[in-house]
């Protein structure tokens, strides 16, 4: 009997299509993160969650039970978590956001990480075809990540709030019918991700750590590939580097940064 593996999914940006008349619309990226982690290991894991969280809330004041988002780390605006007076300053959040991620490898020292990065200004993948590629992307590493492990073995995914219908038909076609192009130049081949079962368990990411942690993950991404000046002091653009160790590198070889994150 094999072992099954959950995946904690969120994203940072959005999937609309940029308005240079707009620039407070949509993004000019889409990022996917999926934490996997082994069901025989999941109590394990929020155990080192939980006692990196009562760090932060013993370090930074951040209250335990409240949301943690990366955006708001750079941008606390309106966001009560961030009035108490040792998050007032910028450099602080910052040392808080290098904290958590520093301490990533160590609470997900079983599991790993999927980084996908969709470049909205140099893809040629439509508009409308940007989510359902995105992750259709996600779920076939996943689906290979699975096969690769013990025979027989399973994955559920579990996604942050949102798009929950066009990931269910997305997931419930891709179990049936995923036309994958051979490398050996054959053609075609159905390749089914029949090892990911059950429809994706939305969860509101204020009830869930991991959820949190895949946000805090997806934005240092987004971080790393567009680092911008005010930021550079503080080494914001090398946060997602801390991942290393947990990173799915073999997810693609073609990613210039040699992490493996896929870039539709």
């Amino acid at each position: 009997m094999g072992k099954v593996y959950l995946m904690y999914v969120d994203e940072s940006g959005d999937i609309g299509e940029p308005n240079p008349e707009q620039p407070q619309g949509a993004t000019s990226y889409y990022a996917l993160i999926g934490i996997i982690v082994p069901a025989d290991d999941w109590f394990a894991t929020l155990d080192r969650m939980t006692s990196l969280r009562r760090d932060l809330k013993k370090d930074y004041s951040f209250p335990l039970h409240q949301e943690l988002k990366g955006s708001y780390l750079f941008n606390p605006r309106g966001h009560r978590n961030f009035r108490n007076k040792k998050l007032q300053y910028r450099k602080t959040r910052m040392e808080l956001y290098r904290d958590f991620m520093k301490r990533m490898p160590d609470v997900f020292q079983t599991g790993k990480v999927i980084s996908l990065y969709l470049d909205k200004n140099n893809t040629r993948i439509p508009p409308e075809k940007w989510l359902s590629i995105c992750w259709r992307n996600l779920l076939e590493r996943f689906h290979t990540y699975i096969k690769h492990q013990e025979d027989n073995s399973w994955g559920i995914v579990i996604p942050d709030d949102g798009n929950e219908i066009v990931l269910r038909k997305l997931t419930r076609k891709l179990r049936r019918y995923n036309p994958t192009a051979s490398k050996y130049d054959f053609g075609w081949y159905n390749n089914p991700l029949v090892s990911i079962i059950e429809d994706p368990f939305h969860r509101a990411s204020h009830h869930s750590f991991f959820i949190q942690a895949a946000d805090m993950m997806a934005h240092a991404l987004y971080r790393q590939e567009n680092p911008k000046g005010s930021y550079k002091r503080f080494n914001a653009q090398n946060l997602f580097s801390f991942l290393k160790p947990i990173l799915l590198t073999e997810a693609t070889a073609k990613d210039p940064r040699g992490m493996g994150i896929i870039r539709p």
